[in-house]
């Protein structure tokens, strides 16, 4: 089991890589929005974003496919594990179920077209097994939001400890699966989902004296710490990625490549601490 454990911390650690949560995918979204803009001065990276020239050989994109697979692959070790399913190893397989799910999710919905537009169109490879030999054609977009929602649903029957926000918990796993479902158009589901989320009162608001000090800090919350955040990539002062973590593409003493657009910093009033 500690095996296991660890086995599975590596699937965690994985999706801080830069070129996932660590960096590249939240900050994509931000380029690809009129939230943020790069300056003229910066360090040269993600300008294909910002001038919307992206190429089949683009090193963002291919970075998010290969890490996405490998932290796919470690969950699949962790699923596909000979051991006595006592309720320590289901909790353990249950969050590598929710892992992969979030991995598969977010490859369909970096490499594919939008569910909407037409399901049938080719998504990404589902890979379950170990097979380096292989090479997988894309499955469809249905088949690809199929195999997410199947593993949350194994997720959201196996987890049952909750760890903190760092570790998927069955609340968390819930909130992945609204989401999935208003992407899939079931809105109905999505709504029931999110409201069920909501009626259990597990999570509270943060109060304005509190919001500075909670996003400043760089731990992950601890299970009794219900506040806002149901699930986060965790990434601390002693497990990091240095100076290719995604606050210093914003820190102007550090790259500071990223401004905020002045659309988005007037949506802010003087009194609001989100600002």
């Amino acid at each position: 089991t500690s095996n296991l454990r660890a086995a599975l911390n590596g699937c965690y650690a994985q999706l801080a890589s830069p070129t996932l949560f660590g960096r590249s995918l939240p900050l994509i979204g931000d380029l690809a929005s009129d939230n943020v803009f790069i300056s003229t001065r910066n360090s040269g990276k993600y300008l294909a974003f910002d001038q919307n020239l992206i190429t089949t050989n683009n090193a963002e994109y291919k970075g998010i496919w290969f890490d996405a697979y490998t932290a796919i692959l470690r969950a699949n070790n962790v699923i596909d594990a000979s051991l006595p399913p006592d309720q320590e190893v289901r909790q353990l397989k249950g969050e590598a179920y929710a892992l992969r799910a979030l991995m598969y999710f977010t490859l369909v919905k970096t490499f594919a077209r939008p569910f909407t537009n037409d399901p049938l169109m080719p998504g990404v490879p589902i890979v379950l097994t170990y097979n380096p030999t292989a090479t997988p054609p894309r499955n469809s977009i249905r088949e690809v939001y199929d195999q997410v929602t199947a593993d949350l649903d194994s997720a959201a029957s196996m987890i049952v400890a909750d760890n903190g926000s760092a570790r998927f918990s069955q609340t968390a796993v819930l909130a992945i699966a609204s989401k999935v479902s208003l992407y899939r158009a079931d809105y109905e589901k999505a709504f029931t989902l999110a409201e069920k989320i909501i009626e259990q009162g597990q999570y509270t608001l943060l109060s304005r004296a509190d919001f500075i000090s909670y996003w400043a800090s760089p731990k992950p919350h601890t299970s009794g710490e219900k506040q806002e955040t149901l699930f986060e990539i965790s990434s601390d002062e002693s497990s990091n990625a240095g100076s290719d973590e995604l606050a210093y593409m914003y820190q102007q003493t550090a790259y500071g490549d990223l401004l905020a657009g002045e659309s988005l910093v007037k949506l802010y009033s003087q009194t609001d601490i989100r600002g």
